[in-house]
């Protein structure tokens, strides 16, 4: 049931459960593609968010990683941590295939390892 409901009107805590079941195919892909993954930051403050916007490192005050849908995953390949964008695009290119509302920040091209779900309640 989860992998066929649409955002609009959804309780925010079932979005974040489909953003969950999103991610862990996005890992599954990951690991069949051979890259390494580890969780950078999913739940942020409003405070941290506050920080980051001031320093530069965040666009918005209003960034989905304080409703917990948006999480950033960082790539090994070999062992080694990459920021190569070409596997992040890889990622993001699947992740947008999942479904409709989630987006990539590598494909902003400013974000590599940002990945996202958009939400209207």
């Amino acid at each position: 049931m989860i992998n066929t409901l649409q955002s609009t009107g959804l309780k925010l805590s079932l979005a974040q459960q489909i953003f969950s079941v999103n991610i862990a195919k996005l890992i599954m892909y990951a690991n069949e593609m051979g890259y390494g993954i580890t969780f950078g930051e999913a739940f942020r403050t409003q405070y941290q968010q506050d920080y980051y916007v001031q320093k530069g490192l965040s666009k918005t005050k209003n960034s989905l990683h304080l409703n917990r849908l948006a999480i950033d995953l960082n790539i090994f390949i070999n062992g080694k941590y990459t920021e190569d964008n070409f596997y992040y695009k890889v990622l993001g290119n699947f992740w947008e295939s999942i479904n409709k509302l989630n987006q990539a920040g590598s494909l902003w091209n400013w974000d590599n390892n940002h990945f996202e779900m958009h939400f209207i309640e």
